[in-house]
């Protein structure tokens, strides 16, 4: 649900950096686990407060800045079953990574690797044979999701499927490719 950046202050407080529309996992007595696997710890909120984009929390269990310090990084993690129950057609990031990711006409991009958070919309890093390929979450992009089949279906526009052939086409010179330098 997002990553440790910082202490905040000499108690322990720390700055996190919430991956999407989490905000009711911050709540006062929530879990939030800290690490995945042998090393996990899982620590309760005591209290959380908006930071700008990011919140700043404090944990039982997690007093002094050397501490708060010593997990500067962290991913912190929800159980899915803790998570809000979201508007149809609208995923949690998690949901997205590792989905194949193919045209309208069924052309194998790669799988989504990571979600980038810009200013005006999340943008998926496909890679596969093409190489890397972002993609913008908007409507105009998105064509469908299918958690069950494991794939998002997307209406490749201009620029978005970087071309792969070597022939020019119908009415171009060899060498002289339009919007390629030679």
């Amino acid at each position: 649900m997002g990553r440790v950046l910082r202490a905040h202050n000499l108690e322990g407080d720390v700055v996190i950096r919430r991956f999407g529309e989490t905000d009711g996992v911050l709540a006062p007595g929530a879990p939030l686990r800290f690490g995945e696997g042998p090393g996990e710890v899982t620590r309760t909120v005591i209290s959380a407060k908006p930071h700008g984009r990011d919140w700043i929390v404090a944990f039982e269990g997690l007093q002094g800045r050397d501490r708060a310090e010593a997990i500067r990084g962290e991913l912190l993690y929800v159980e899915e079953e803790t998570l809000p129950e979201l508007p149809k057609g609208t995923y949690y990031r998690y949901q997205l990574v590792g989905l194949r990711v193919r045209t309208q006409a069924g052309e194998d991009l790669g799988r989504i690797e990571e979600i980038l958070e810009t200013g005006a919309n999340d943008v998926c890093v496909v890679r596969g044979d093409k190489g890397e390929i972002l993609i913008p979450v908007v409507d105009s992009v998105l064509a469908d999701v299918d958690l069950g089949r494991g794939e998002m279906i997307v209406i490749p526009i201009p620029g978005l499927v970087p071309e792969t052939d070597s022939e020019p086409t119908a009415g171009e010179a060899p060498g002289k490719r339009k919007g390629k330098k030679p």
